[in-house]
């Protein structure tokens, strides 16, 4: 049986939440600056039902994913899924949670 991952990061930004939301919201940016390959994305129609389905190489390896829309509160949260068709993992996902601290803006990113 296969074990599941998950990482946490905290850190404090000394900068206004409003600053940091641009940033860490702009998913496409933080994709490109870990690494990740750029996908090619179409529409998938199954069952009834239009999915959004992308395809990647990364590192030579063929992935593809059904990426549902991300949840998001503007300043507050952004929350992501992938769930592959191809690829060595079945599925993986990310949060990332603002809040407001005497510092500046304490961001919290879990990837799973």
């Amino acid at each position: 049986m296969a074990g599941r991952w998950q990482s946490t990061v905290e850190r404090v930004f000394h900068a206004p939440r409003e600053l940091v939301w641009a940033i860490v919201s702009d998913t496409n940016r933080v994709d490109r600056a870990v690494g990740l390959a750029v996908p090619r994305y179409e529409w998938l129609h199954e069952g009834g039902k239009s999915l959004r389905l992308a395809k990647a190489t990364d590192l030579g390896i063929a992935l593809e994913w059904i990426e549902p829309p991300y949840q998001w509160a503007e300043g507050h949260f952004v929350r992501g899924l992938r769930r592959f068709r191809k690829g060595p993992v079945n599925e993986a996902g990310f949060e990332v949670t603002l809040k407001d601290v005497p510092e500046g803006t304490e961001v919290t990113g879990n990837l799973y």
